[in-house]
Protein backbone atom coordinates (compact mmCIF):
# COMPACT_ATOMS: atom_id res chain seq x y z
CA UNK A 1 0.00 0.00 0.00
CA UNK A 2 1.30 4.15 -0.89
CA UNK A 3 2.76 5.88 1.77
CA UNK A 4 1.01 8.94 1.94
CA UNK A 5 1.73 11.77 4.90
CA UNK A 6 -0.44 13.71 7.48
CA UNK A 7 -1.11 17.21 6.91
CA UNK A 8 -3.42 18.85 9.37
CA UNK A 9 -5.57 21.53 8.25
CA UNK A 10 -7.80 23.85 10.65
CA UNK A 11 -10.97 25.20 8.95
CA UNK A 12 -13.54 27.36 11.01
CA UNK A 13 -16.34 25.95 8.62
CA UNK A 14 -16.83 22.54 10.56
CA UNK A 15 -15.77 21.57 14.25
CA UNK A 16 -14.43 18.19 13.29
CA UNK A 17 -13.97 15.81 16.71
CA UNK A 18 -11.72 12.44 16.75
CA UNK A 19 -13.36 8.78 16.11
CA UNK A 20 -11.64 5.89 16.89
CA UNK A 21 -12.52 3.98 13.64
CA UNK A 22 -10.28 3.35 10.52
CA UNK A 23 -12.48 3.76 7.35
CA UNK A 24 -11.03 0.70 4.67
CA UNK A 25 -12.07 0.63 0.86
CA UNK A 26 -12.11 -2.50 -1.36
CA UNK A 27 -11.47 -1.49 -5.25
CA UNK A 28 -12.35 -4.53 -7.85
CA UNK A 29 -10.60 -2.20 -9.79
CA UNK A 30 -7.12 -2.59 -7.87
CA UNK A 31 -7.77 -6.51 -9.29
CA UNK A 32 -7.18 -7.76 -5.48
CA UNK A 33 -10.89 -7.17 -4.26
CA UNK A 34 -10.65 -10.37 -1.93
CA UNK A 35 -6.81 -9.69 -0.69
CA UNK A 36 -7.88 -7.50 2.01
CA UNK A 37 -8.80 -3.41 2.00
CA UNK A 38 -7.42 0.13 1.53
CA UNK A 39 -6.72 2.37 4.94
CA UNK A 40 -8.02 5.91 4.23
CA UNK A 41 -4.91 8.13 5.83
CA UNK A 42 -6.13 11.21 7.78
CA UNK A 43 -4.31 13.76 5.34
CA UNK A 44 -6.60 16.58 5.96
CA UNK A 45 -8.26 16.31 9.65
CA UNK A 46 -11.35 15.12 9.49
CA UNK A 47 -11.32 13.68 5.61
CA UNK A 48 -9.56 10.48 5.64
CA UNK A 49 -8.22 9.73 1.45
CA UNK A 50 -6.47 6.91 -0.27
CA UNK A 51 -5.46 7.07 -3.39
CA UNK A 52 -5.47 4.37 -5.69
CA UNK A 53 -3.79 3.27 -9.46
CA UNK A 54 -6.56 1.60 -11.31
CA UNK A 55 -5.19 -2.21 -12.99
CA UNK A 56 -8.39 -2.70 -14.60
CA UNK A 57 -11.85 -1.00 -15.82
CA UNK A 58 -14.05 -2.25 -12.97
CA UNK A 59 -15.94 -0.24 -11.56
CA UNK A 60 -17.07 -1.73 -7.83
CA UNK A 61 -16.29 -0.70 -4.53
CA UNK A 62 -17.09 -0.91 -1.12
CA UNK A 63 -16.07 1.37 2.07
CA UNK A 64 -16.07 0.09 5.55
CA UNK A 65 -14.63 0.79 9.18
CA UNK A 66 -12.86 -1.52 11.12
CA UNK A 67 -15.77 -3.49 11.61
CA UNK A 68 -16.03 -5.77 8.62
CA UNK A 69 -19.83 -5.79 8.86
CA UNK A 70 -20.30 -1.76 9.03
CA UNK A 71 -20.60 -0.13 6.16
CA UNK A 72 -21.43 2.74 3.72
CA UNK A 73 -23.27 2.68 0.63
CA UNK A 74 -24.37 5.64 -2.06
CA UNK A 75 -27.73 4.72 -3.83
CA UNK A 76 -26.93 6.54 -7.08
CA UNK A 77 -23.98 5.65 -9.38
CA UNK A 78 -21.50 7.53 -7.97
CA UNK A 79 -19.79 10.14 -10.72
CA UNK A 80 -16.47 11.10 -10.62
CA UNK A 81 -15.79 14.72 -8.97
CA UNK A 82 -18.96 14.76 -7.54
CA UNK A 83 -19.48 14.18 -3.59
CA UNK A 84 -22.55 12.26 -3.25
CA UNK A 85 -24.07 11.28 0.07
CA UNK A 86 -23.40 8.14 1.57
CA UNK A 87 -25.37 5.77 3.93
CA UNK A 88 -24.48 4.11 7.06
CA UNK A 89 -25.52 0.32 7.62
CA UNK A 90 -24.38 -0.92 11.04
CA UNK A 91 -23.45 -4.80 11.17
CA UNK A 92 -24.80 -5.39 7.77
CA UNK A 93 -22.74 -7.54 5.49
CA UNK A 94 -25.55 -7.69 2.95
CA UNK A 95 -25.50 -3.79 2.17
CA UNK A 96 -24.20 -4.25 -1.99
CA UNK A 97 -21.42 -2.63 -3.11
CA UNK A 98 -20.93 1.26 -4.17
CA UNK A 99 -20.66 1.22 -8.55
CA UNK A 100 -18.33 4.36 -10.70
CA UNK A 101 -21.35 5.63 -13.06
CA UNK A 102 -18.06 5.34 -15.91
CA UNK A 103 -15.28 2.52 -15.97
CA UNK A 104 -12.09 2.71 -14.42
CA UNK A 105 -9.24 3.37 -16.67
CA UNK A 106 -6.02 1.61 -16.29
CA UNK A 107 -2.94 3.56 -14.93
CA UNK A 108 -5.19 6.27 -13.45
CA UNK A 109 -5.31 7.09 -10.57
CA UNK A 110 -8.87 7.65 -8.18
CA UNK A 111 -8.84 9.49 -4.77
CA UNK A 112 -11.61 8.58 -2.43
CA UNK A 113 -12.22 10.73 0.82
CA UNK A 114 -14.86 10.71 3.33
CA UNK A 115 -16.27 12.97 5.54
CA UNK A 116 -15.25 11.16 9.46
CA UNK A 117 -18.39 11.72 11.45
CA UNK A 118 -18.08 8.42 13.06
CA UNK A 119 -20.69 6.17 12.94
CA UNK A 120 -23.19 7.83 10.77
CA UNK A 121 -24.21 8.97 6.94
CA UNK A 122 -21.82 10.81 5.26
CA UNK A 123 -20.43 12.48 1.99
CA UNK A 124 -17.61 11.26 -0.11
CA UNK A 125 -16.54 11.69 -3.11
CA UNK A 126 -13.93 9.95 -6.12
CA UNK A 127 -12.23 12.58 -7.74
CA UNK A 128 -9.68 11.13 -10.96
CA UNK A 129 -6.55 11.97 -12.17
CA UNK A 130 -4.51 11.20 -14.82
CA UNK A 131 -1.13 10.38 -12.93
CA UNK A 132 -0.10 10.68 -9.13
CA UNK A 133 -1.93 14.03 -7.77
CA UNK A 134 1.27 16.33 -6.81
CA UNK A 135 2.26 17.71 -3.41
CA UNK A 136 2.22 21.40 -3.08
CA UNK A 137 5.78 22.00 -2.37
CA UNK A 138 6.26 25.79 -1.38
CA UNK A 139 4.03 28.65 -1.10
CA UNK A 140 5.59 32.31 -0.67
CA UNK A 141 4.00 35.49 -1.25
CA UNK A 142 4.52 39.06 -2.75
CA UNK A 143 5.09 41.69 -1.51
CA UNK A 144 5.52 40.62 2.09
CA UNK A 145 4.55 44.07 3.60
CA UNK A 146 0.87 44.63 2.33
CA UNK A 147 -0.50 48.20 1.98
CA UNK A 148 -4.16 48.15 1.67
CA UNK A 149 -4.01 48.99 -1.83
CA UNK A 150 -1.85 46.16 -2.71
CA UNK A 151 -2.96 42.74 -3.91
CA UNK A 152 -0.58 39.87 -3.47
CA UNK A 153 0.57 37.85 -6.32
CA UNK A 154 1.07 33.49 -4.17
CA UNK A 155 3.18 31.59 -6.30
CA UNK A 156 2.55 27.66 -5.64
CA UNK A 157 5.08 25.16 -6.41
CA UNK A 158 4.15 21.22 -7.14
CA UNK A 159 6.91 18.86 -6.92
CA UNK A 160 6.51 17.80 -10.79
CA UNK A 161 4.07 18.02 -14.40
CA UNK A 162 0.31 18.89 -13.01
CA UNK A 163 -1.97 16.02 -15.19
CA UNK A 164 -4.71 17.78 -16.96
CA UNK A 165 -7.08 16.75 -14.36
CA UNK A 166 -5.50 18.99 -11.42
CA UNK A 167 -6.69 22.31 -10.69
CA UNK A 168 -5.03 24.48 -8.17
CA UNK A 169 -5.73 27.15 -5.66
CA UNK A 170 -5.72 29.31 -3.15
CA UNK A 171 -8.28 30.21 -0.66
CA UNK A 172 -8.33 32.73 1.61
CA UNK A 173 -10.39 34.37 4.59
CA UNK A 174 -10.41 38.22 5.90
CA UNK A 175 -12.57 37.24 9.06
CA UNK A 176 -10.98 34.35 10.43
CA UNK A 177 -12.41 31.77 8.23
CA UNK A 178 -16.37 32.72 8.85
CA UNK A 179 -16.67 33.50 4.88
CA UNK A 180 -14.18 32.56 2.51
CA UNK A 181 -12.65 33.22 -0.93
CA UNK A 182 -10.88 31.23 -3.91
CA UNK A 183 -9.00 32.36 -6.47
CA UNK A 184 -7.12 30.13 -9.04
CA UNK A 185 -3.58 29.15 -9.65
CA UNK A 186 -2.32 30.35 -13.07
CA UNK A 187 0.58 28.41 -14.35
CA UNK A 188 1.76 29.75 -17.90
CA UNK A 189 1.88 26.10 -19.76
CA UNK A 190 0.49 22.44 -19.15
CA UNK A 191 4.25 21.46 -18.24
CA UNK A 192 5.12 24.78 -15.80
CA UNK A 193 5.62 23.69 -12.02
CA UNK A 194 5.38 26.56 -10.81
CA UNK A 195 2.08 28.76 -10.77
CA UNK A 196 0.41 32.04 -9.09
CA UNK A 197 -3.06 33.07 -7.75
CA UNK A 198 -3.81 36.93 -7.20
CA UNK A 199 -5.39 37.50 -3.57
CA UNK A 200 -7.24 40.77 -4.24
CA UNK A 201 -6.27 43.95 -2.41
CA UNK A 202 -8.08 44.23 0.70
CA UNK A 203 -9.21 46.96 3.73
CA UNK A 204 -6.77 48.14 6.29
CA UNK A 205 -5.84 46.24 9.33
CA UNK A 206 -6.98 43.04 8.28
CA UNK A 207 -5.17 39.91 8.62
CA UNK A 208 -5.63 37.60 5.35
CA UNK A 209 -4.99 33.68 6.37
CA UNK A 210 -4.74 31.47 3.34
CA UNK A 211 -3.63 28.02 2.07
CA UNK A 212 -2.99 25.97 -1.66
CA UNK A 213 -5.16 23.49 -2.46
CA UNK A 214 -6.02 20.90 -5.29
CA UNK A 215 -9.18 19.30 -6.68
CA UNK A 216 -10.27 18.03 -10.03
CA UNK A 217 -13.08 20.28 -9.58
CA UNK A 218 -13.35 24.01 -9.76
CA UNK A 219 -14.41 25.15 -6.59
CA UNK A 220 -13.92 28.58 -7.62
CA UNK A 221 -17.95 28.32 -8.28
CA UNK A 222 -18.33 26.92 -5.05
CA UNK A 223 -20.15 29.04 -2.66
CA UNK A 224 -18.52 30.30 0.60
CA UNK A 225 -20.48 28.22 2.61
CA UNK A 226 -19.13 24.93 0.47
CA UNK A 227 -17.27 22.08 2.00
CA UNK A 228 -13.77 22.51 0.39
CA UNK A 229 -12.13 19.65 2.50
CA UNK A 230 -14.12 16.94 0.67
CA UNK A 231 -13.40 18.19 -2.36
CA UNK A 232 -9.89 18.43 -1.89
CA UNK A 233 -6.89 16.32 -3.46
CA UNK A 234 -4.05 17.91 -1.86
CA UNK A 235 -2.66 20.96 0.33
CA UNK A 236 -0.20 22.75 1.92
CA UNK A 237 -1.41 24.99 4.51
CA UNK A 238 1.62 25.86 6.28
CA UNK A 239 1.17 22.75 8.53
CA UNK A 240 -1.55 23.67 9.63
CA UNK A 241 -0.91 27.34 10.85
CA UNK A 242 -2.22 28.75 7.64
CA UNK A 243 -0.59 31.35 5.69
CA UNK A 244 -1.58 34.69 7.00
CA UNK A 245 -0.63 38.85 6.48
CA UNK A 246 -1.90 41.92 7.45
CA UNK A 247 -2.71 44.78 5.37
CA UNK A 248 -0.86 47.84 6.76
CA UNK A 249 -2.55 51.31 5.67
CA UNK A 250 -0.38 52.77 2.93
CA UNK A 251 2.30 55.07 3.19
CA UNK A 252 1.42 58.63 2.73
CA UNK A 253 0.97 60.28 -0.59
CA UNK A 254 2.65 63.36 -1.18
CA UNK A 255 3.09 66.24 -3.77
CA UNK A 256 5.54 69.12 -4.44
CA UNK A 257 3.07 72.42 -2.84
CA UNK A 258 4.93 75.99 -3.41
CA UNK A 259 4.08 78.87 -0.66
CA UNK A 260 4.81 82.33 -2.30
CA UNK A 261 4.84 85.24 -0.06
CA UNK A 262 5.37 89.20 -1.33
CA UNK A 263 8.02 91.03 1.10
CA UNK A 264 8.10 94.37 -1.04
CA UNK A 265 6.38 96.03 1.71
CA UNK A 266 8.43 94.71 4.51
CA UNK A 267 12.06 95.53 5.86
CA UNK A 268 13.74 92.06 5.76
CA UNK A 269 15.30 90.52 8.65
CA UNK A 270 19.01 89.40 8.71
CA UNK A 271 17.73 86.35 9.10
CA UNK A 272 15.53 86.10 6.19
CA UNK A 273 12.02 84.83 5.25
CA UNK A 274 10.36 81.64 6.46
CA UNK A 275 7.57 79.25 5.99
CA UNK A 276 6.01 77.58 8.94
CA UNK A 277 3.49 75.70 9.33
CA UNK A 278 1.62 72.69 10.91
CA UNK A 279 3.51 70.19 8.91
CA UNK A 280 7.11 71.29 10.31
CA UNK A 281 5.32 71.81 13.97
CA UNK A 282 5.30 76.20 13.02
CA UNK A 283 9.48 75.79 12.98
CA UNK A 284 11.20 79.27 12.39
CA UNK A 285 13.86 77.69 10.79
CA UNK A 286 12.83 74.62 9.19
CA UNK A 287 11.74 76.32 5.91
CA UNK A 288 14.01 79.01 4.70
CA UNK A 289 12.03 80.86 1.88
CA UNK A 290 14.15 81.78 -1.72
CA UNK A 291 14.58 85.33 -3.14
CA UNK A 292 12.90 85.25 -6.57
CA UNK A 293 13.37 89.22 -6.82
CA UNK A 294 10.88 92.00 -6.84
CA UNK A 295 10.43 91.03 -2.85
CA UNK A 296 9.00 87.99 -3.97
CA UNK A 297 10.30 85.14 -1.98
CA UNK A 298 9.17 80.67 -2.31
CA UNK A 299 9.28 77.40 -0.77
CA UNK A 300 8.62 74.14 -1.97
CA UNK A 301 7.21 71.44 0.62
CA UNK A 302 6.03 68.04 0.01
CA UNK A 303 2.83 67.83 2.08
CA UNK A 304 0.22 64.29 2.54
CA UNK A 305 -2.01 64.61 0.17
CA UNK A 306 -4.66 63.65 2.39
CA UNK A 307 -4.00 66.80 4.95
CA UNK A 308 -5.55 70.31 5.68
CA UNK A 309 -2.63 72.16 6.78
CA UNK A 310 -2.15 75.83 8.31
CA UNK A 311 0.39 77.89 7.85
CA UNK A 312 1.86 81.43 8.31
CA UNK A 313 5.06 83.09 6.98
CA UNK A 314 7.98 84.32 8.96
CA UNK A 315 10.08 87.46 8.93
CA UNK A 316 13.33 86.87 10.76
CA UNK A 317 11.14 85.15 13.96
CA UNK A 318 8.41 87.37 13.89
CA UNK A 319 5.41 85.44 12.33
CA UNK A 320 2.51 87.69 9.93
CA UNK A 321 -0.90 88.67 11.34
CA UNK A 322 -3.18 86.87 9.44
CA UNK A 323 -6.61 88.26 8.60
CA UNK A 324 -9.91 86.03 10.16
CA UNK A 325 -10.92 86.53 6.23
CA UNK A 326 -8.24 84.32 5.09
CA UNK A 327 -7.44 82.44 8.29
CA UNK A 328 -8.93 79.62 10.92
CA UNK A 329 -7.95 80.36 14.54
CA UNK A 330 -5.10 79.20 15.72
CA UNK A 331 -6.19 78.73 19.12
CA UNK A 332 -4.15 81.70 20.54
CA UNK A 333 -6.52 84.38 19.25
CA UNK A 334 -5.39 84.76 16.34
CA UNK A 335 -5.14 83.36 12.55
CA UNK A 336 -3.33 80.72 10.63
CA UNK A 337 -3.62 80.61 6.61
CA UNK A 338 -5.38 77.01 5.61
CA UNK A 339 -5.10 74.71 2.21
CA UNK A 340 -6.60 71.34 1.87
CA UNK A 341 -3.10 69.52 0.46
CA UNK A 342 -4.33 68.97 -4.03
CA UNK A 343 -3.34 65.52 -5.07
CA UNK A 344 -0.92 67.23 -7.34
CA UNK A 345 1.76 69.64 -7.30
CA UNK A 346 0.44 73.15 -7.45
CA UNK A 347 2.01 76.52 -7.03
CA UNK A 348 -0.20 79.06 -4.63
CA UNK A 349 -1.06 82.73 -5.72
CA UNK A 350 1.80 84.93 -4.27
CA UNK A 351 -0.04 86.63 -1.39
CA UNK A 352 1.51 90.15 0.83
CA UNK A 353 2.67 89.45 3.99
CA UNK A 354 0.05 89.98 6.77
CA UNK A 355 -2.56 89.97 3.82
CA UNK A 356 -4.97 87.90 2.00
CA UNK A 357 -4.40 89.16 -1.53
CA UNK A 358 -1.05 90.07 -3.28
CA UNK A 359 0.63 93.62 -2.35
CA UNK A 360 0.52 96.45 -4.96
CA UNK A 361 2.11 95.89 -7.82
CA UNK A 362 4.96 98.01 -7.41
CA UNK A 363 6.29 100.50 -10.05
CA UNK A 364 10.26 99.84 -11.00
CA UNK A 365 12.76 102.12 -12.02
CA UNK A 366 16.44 102.25 -13.36
CA UNK A 367 18.41 102.95 -10.63
CA UNK A 368 22.47 103.52 -11.22
CA UNK A 369 24.91 102.67 -8.88
CA UNK A 370 28.70 103.90 -8.52
CA UNK A 371 31.65 103.15 -6.57
CA UNK A 372 34.86 104.33 -6.63
CA UNK A 373 37.70 102.25 -6.05
CA UNK A 374 40.86 103.89 -6.01
CA UNK A 375 43.41 102.70 -3.83
CA UNK A 376 41.72 99.31 -3.74
CA UNK A 377 42.95 96.14 -4.64
CA UNK A 378 39.76 94.57 -6.33
CA UNK A 379 39.53 90.65 -6.07
CA UNK A 380 39.32 87.91 -8.79
CA UNK A 381 35.54 88.06 -7.73
CA UNK A 382 35.10 91.68 -9.40
CA UNK A 383 33.25 94.21 -7.97
CA UNK A 384 29.51 93.75 -6.59
CA UNK A 385 26.71 95.30 -4.98
CA UNK A 386 24.74 93.76 -2.43
CA UNK A 387 21.37 94.69 -0.65
CA UNK A 388 17.93 94.18 0.79
CA UNK A 389 16.98 93.75 -2.85
CA UNK A 390 19.31 90.68 -3.50
CA UNK A 391 18.79 89.30 -0.41
CA UNK A 392 22.36 90.61 0.16
CA UNK A 393 24.31 88.49 -2.20
CA UNK A 394 27.37 88.51 -2.69
CA UNK A 395 27.10 87.13 -6.40
CA UNK A 396 24.27 88.59 -7.79
CA UNK A 397 24.82 92.10 -9.19
CA UNK A 398 28.40 92.37 -10.35
CA UNK A 399 29.29 95.98 -11.40
CA UNK A 400 31.28 97.28 -14.42
CA UNK A 401 34.63 98.89 -14.67
CA UNK A 402 33.89 103.07 -16.36
CA UNK A 403 36.38 102.79 -19.20
CA UNK A 404 40.18 102.17 -17.86
CA UNK A 405 39.03 104.47 -14.77
CA UNK A 406 38.37 103.20 -10.82
CA UNK A 407 34.76 103.71 -10.94
CA UNK A 408 32.52 100.53 -11.05
CA UNK A 409 28.98 101.29 -11.93
CA UNK A 410 25.20 98.83 -12.62
CA UNK A 411 21.91 99.68 -13.11
CA UNK A 412 19.13 98.30 -10.68
CA UNK A 413 15.49 97.89 -11.62
CA UNK A 414 13.86 99.56 -8.10
CA UNK A 415 10.35 99.55 -6.39
CA UNK A 416 9.56 103.29 -5.97
CA UNK A 417 8.11 102.16 -2.55
CA UNK A 418 10.85 100.70 -1.10
CA UNK A 419 13.21 101.78 0.81
CA UNK A 420 16.53 99.83 0.44
CA UNK A 421 19.98 98.75 2.49
CA UNK A 422 22.95 97.58 0.67
CA UNK A 423 26.84 97.55 0.47
CA UNK A 424 29.66 97.42 -2.04
CA UNK A 425 32.17 94.42 -2.06
CA UNK A 426 35.62 94.46 -3.63
CA UNK A 427 35.16 90.69 -3.82
CA UNK A 428 32.97 87.86 -3.64
CA UNK A 429 34.60 86.58 -0.54
CA UNK A 430 33.45 86.95 3.19
CA UNK A 431 36.18 89.48 3.68
CA UNK A 432 35.29 91.20 0.20
CA UNK A 433 32.34 93.57 2.20
CA UNK A 434 33.36 97.33 2.61
CA UNK A 435 33.15 99.38 5.92
CA UNK A 436 30.48 101.42 5.85
CA UNK A 437 30.90 104.86 8.22
CA UNK A 438 28.37 105.40 10.57
CA UNK A 439 28.08 109.29 9.84
CA UNK A 440 26.18 107.64 6.36
CA UNK A 441 25.14 104.51 7.47
CA UNK A 442 22.20 102.61 9.26
CA UNK A 443 22.48 99.68 11.65
CA UNK A 444 23.00 96.25 10.24
CA UNK A 445 22.05 94.27 13.15
CA UNK A 446 25.32 93.02 13.16
CA UNK A 447 27.89 96.16 14.43
CA UNK A 448 27.79 97.68 11.43
CA UNK A 449 26.15 99.66 9.52
CA UNK A 450 24.33 99.89 5.54
CA UNK A 451 24.23 102.26 3.16
CA UNK A 452 20.62 103.65 2.71
CA UNK A 453 18.48 104.88 -0.55
CA UNK A 454 14.71 105.37 -0.61
CA UNK A 455 14.20 104.42 -4.13
CA UNK A 456 12.86 107.42 -5.99
CA UNK A 457 9.57 107.75 -8.00
CA UNK A 458 11.32 107.95 -11.45
CA UNK A 459 15.21 106.65 -13.27
CA UNK A 460 17.96 107.97 -11.04
CA UNK A 461 22.03 107.74 -10.42
CA UNK A 462 22.76 107.84 -7.10
CA UNK A 463 26.20 110.05 -6.40
CA UNK A 464 29.48 107.70 -6.85
CA UNK A 465 30.99 107.77 -3.68
CA UNK A 466 34.69 105.84 -2.38
CA UNK A 467 34.37 102.39 -1.24
CA UNK A 468 34.36 102.61 2.65
CA UNK A 469 33.29 106.08 2.71
CA UNK A 470 30.74 108.54 2.52
CA UNK A 471 31.93 110.62 -0.26
CA UNK A 472 33.94 110.20 -3.44
CA UNK A 473 37.55 109.85 -3.85
CA UNK A 474 39.80 112.72 -3.49
CA UNK A 475 41.77 111.99 -6.67
CA UNK A 476 44.99 114.30 -7.13
CA UNK A 477 45.59 116.46 -10.26
CA UNK A 478 49.20 117.10 -11.37
CA UNK A 479 50.44 119.88 -12.89
CA UNK A 480 54.08 120.58 -14.55
CA UNK A 481 56.44 122.81 -11.96
CA UNK A 482 59.43 124.27 -13.79
CA UNK A 483 62.12 125.22 -10.74
CA UNK A 484 65.29 127.55 -12.58
CA UNK A 485 68.09 128.51 -10.94
CA UNK A 486 71.45 131.09 -11.38
CA UNK A 487 74.68 129.77 -10.94
CA UNK A 488 76.28 132.94 -11.96
CA UNK A 489 77.88 133.81 -8.71
CA UNK A 490 78.35 129.96 -7.17
CA UNK A 491 81.41 127.40 -8.65
CA UNK A 492 79.35 124.16 -9.91
CA UNK A 493 81.21 121.18 -8.60
CA UNK A 494 81.54 117.86 -10.35
CA UNK A 495 78.47 116.53 -9.21
CA UNK A 496 76.54 119.19 -10.80
CA UNK A 497 73.19 121.17 -9.79
CA UNK A 498 70.51 119.20 -8.27
CA UNK A 499 67.43 120.19 -6.93
CA UNK A 500 66.41 118.52 -3.59
CA UNK A 501 62.64 118.50 -1.71
CA UNK A 502 59.79 117.13 0.01
CA UNK A 503 58.77 115.76 -3.10
CA UNK A 504 61.63 113.38 -3.68
CA UNK A 505 62.56 112.87 0.16
CA UNK A 506 64.99 115.77 -0.24
CA UNK A 507 67.52 113.40 -2.04
CA UNK A 508 70.68 114.84 -3.31
CA UNK A 509 70.92 113.17 -6.57
CA UNK A 510 67.22 112.08 -7.45
CA UNK A 511 66.50 115.32 -9.27
CA UNK A 512 69.13 116.56 -11.47
CA UNK A 513 69.01 120.00 -13.18
CA UNK A 514 69.41 121.20 -17.17
CA UNK A 515 72.08 124.05 -17.92
CA UNK A 516 70.03 126.19 -20.30
CA UNK A 517 71.95 126.76 -23.21
CA UNK A 518 75.79 128.62 -22.07
CA UNK A 519 74.00 130.63 -19.58
CA UNK A 520 74.50 130.42 -16.09
CA UNK A 521 70.70 129.38 -15.66
CA UNK A 522 69.84 125.53 -14.44
CA UNK A 523 66.59 124.11 -14.62
CA UNK A 524 63.90 121.45 -13.94
CA UNK A 525 59.80 120.43 -14.48
CA UNK A 526 58.33 118.02 -12.11
CA UNK A 527 54.84 116.85 -12.29
CA UNK A 528 53.31 118.03 -8.68
CA UNK A 529 50.08 117.53 -6.86
CA UNK A 530 47.63 120.70 -6.80
CA UNK A 531 46.87 120.18 -3.21
CA UNK A 532 49.98 120.01 -1.72
CA UNK A 533 52.59 122.35 -0.35
CA UNK A 534 56.04 121.16 -0.92
CA UNK A 535 59.54 122.30 0.85
CA UNK A 536 63.00 122.30 -1.51
CA UNK A 537 66.66 123.44 -2.05
CA UNK A 538 69.36 123.64 -4.97
CA UNK A 539 72.40 121.92 -4.50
Amino acid sequence: MKKFYTILFCTALFAMKSFAQTFYLHAEYRNDWFNGAYALQSDIAGYPSVTLKAESASDQFVLENNFGNNRWRRYDTASFDVPGTYVYYPNNPGIGDNYLGTPTTIGHYYTTRFKDLGNASTAGVVMHTTSLPRNITQVSQSPLIVNTNNSVNVTVSIDSIRSAQEKFFIRYSNDAWATSSVVPVIFSNPSSITGVATIPAQQSNVIVSYYALSSTIDITAYPAAADFDIVTLRMNNNTGLNYSYTTLAPPPITTAITFRVNMSQQTISPNGVYLAGSFNNFSTTANPMTLLGNGVYEATVQIDTTAIIQYKFVNGTSFESVSSQCGVSDGFGGFNRTLVVPNSASTLPIVCFSSCTNCPVPTLVPVTFEVNMYGITVGAGGVHIAGSFNGFSKTANMMAQVGSSTVYTTTIQLDTTSTITYKFLKDTTNTGWETVPQTCGVNDGFGGFNRSLTVPNSTATVPVVCFSSCSNCIIPVLVPITFRVDMATSTIGSGGVHLAGTFNGFSKTATPMNQVGSSSIYETTLQLDTTAIHYYKFL
